[in-house]
């Protein structure tokens, strides 16, 4: 989900370094590398954190420092990966409007939510998304979609305390369910200007001149990098055997002929162990397929990797955006091939089902929490084209009513109906087994 329109924060942990998630409490922790306390220039308020007493500024401004830089934005980002907890929203092709890729490192402060713990996410998340709240007036003004603040890795698994189901598979211990990290501030590129900012809610005019010098130097160094070398020889093993999938699909099957189910998508997990790190891995995947929506986030003891075509959410003030794609066809070797496969997944009456059906899922989902009128579809299965796939994308759109938070967005939109099926609490019954 993008949260980006909630800027800037300062967290300070007021029971010593570190807080256990016990009691339902989310575990958070101060990042080792933020030791400095910058000045706060102008109002400061506090709330309590499920908790805990944090601390937030008010009414300061976007600050931006332009940065003397021609790398690539993967060049830079390789360099600054080297600093602690890096994060690089990477957007390789543009999408709409915004064209901006961000990065940056040396968070302030991170929480985590695991299974098992009584920590709620949507809680947590609220709670930390609320603290920036008083940033949403000045945003409307932005030049970057994103200027500091939370960084969020949400988890599929999120959905059991969304929607209880009986499950079958363990979630894996070392995998949290939610990961919100706070960073002061973000080093943007903006692919149509070719121009590289820094940019803070947070930090004032000097101490963000001492962040831009701080890249600008890391940058004189990239010739130190070492050649990355994904690996690409990993076995991989699969969660189910060929019974319990067989088992599954004739499940799915039974709620479809009950009238139950009309979509549903049966997936499997992948486990391969991995001699490369999670960089070259990351590097190697993007390579191949430039998206507009990948990333990678290094959580600490976890690094999560996105390289995804697909806009679960995006929020602008008071308008709502989710854009479900399905609908493929891979890329024809020569330009007569892809004419035809192209007009091909154009006129496939099943193709252009299943992606009605849950563009009209995503409509219900909005309409839960937006102006009663106001949700309406914009480019009904259009064609979006990759470099090694097409595939077919709707844009649906509302206006939130007043006070609808991220925590009311979630219930009514997570997961996206293009991952589970439609509708969409049958689906998940009949797959969550």
């Amino acid at each position: 989900m993008d949260l980006t329109r909630s800027n800037s924060v300062e967290l300070r942990a007021r029971r010593g370094a570190r807080e256990a998630s016990r009691g339902g409490v989310a575990a958070a922790t101060p990042s080792s590398g933020a030791t400095e306390q910058r000045s706060i220039a102008k109002q400061i308020g506090r709330v309590r954190l499920r908790g805990r007493s944090v601390v937030f500024m008010r009414d300061t401004p976007m600050h931006t420092r332009e940065l003397p830089l021609t790398l690539a934005p993967w060049a830079l980002f390789r360099v600054l990966a080297r600093k602690e907890q890096p994060f690089f929203i990477d957007a390789g092709r543009p999408w709409g409007d915004e064209w901006v890729s961000s990065m940056g490192f040396s968070p302030r402060m991170q929480f985590r939510v695991d299974a098992g713990t009584g920590a709620s996410v949507l809680s947590t998340l609220s709670d930390v998304v609320a603290t920036m709240a008083p940033r949403a007036a000045t945003a409307r003004a932005r030049p970057l979609p994103f200027a500091g603040g939370a960084v969020v890795a949400l988890a599929y698994e999120a959905k059991n305390e969304i929607e209880r189901l009986p499950q079958s598979q363990r979630e894996d211990p070392a995998a949290p369910r939610l990961v919100a990290t706070i960073y002061d501030a973000v080093v943007a590129y903006d692919h149509r200007r070719r121009r590289w900012l820094v940019a803070s809610w947070h930090l004032d005019a000097a101490a963000l001149a001492r962040y831009a010098d701080e890249v600008i130097d890391a940058a004189r160094h990239r010739h130190e990098l070492e050649e990355l070398s994904a690996d690409r020889q990993a076995g991989i093993t699969v969660n189910l055997d060929r019974d319990a999938y067989e088992a599954r699909v004739a499940r799915v099957r039974a709620y479809i002929a009950a009238g139950d189910v009309y979509q549903a998508n049966l997936s499997m997990r992948l486990d391969a162990p991995l001699t490369a790190s999670a960089l070259a891995t990351y590097g190697r995947l993007r390579s191949v397929q430039p998206v507009p929506f990948g990333g990678y986030f290094d959580l600490g003891a976890v690094q999560v990797l996105s390289n995804s075509p697909e806009l679960f959410l995006r929020r602008r003030g008071d308008r709502i955006e989710t854009c479900p794609i399905k609908g493929t066809r891979r890329r024809g070797h020569s330009a007569a091939e892809d004419t035809r496969l192209v007009a091909e997944l154009r006129r496939d009456a099943k193709e252009r089902a299943e992606h009605v059906m849950i563009v009209d899922l995503e409509r219900s989902d909005l309409g839960r929490v937006c102006r009663t009128g106001s949700v309406h579809v914009e480019r009904l299965a259009a064609l979006a084209t990759f470099r090694t796939l097409h595939h077919l994308v709707t844009s649906v759109r509302g206006t939130l009513r007043p006070g609808i938070g991220v925590a009311d967005l979630l219930r009514a939109t997570f997961p996206g109906g293009s991952i589970s099926g439609a509708p969409k609490r049958s689906t998940r019954a009949a797959t969550s087994i």
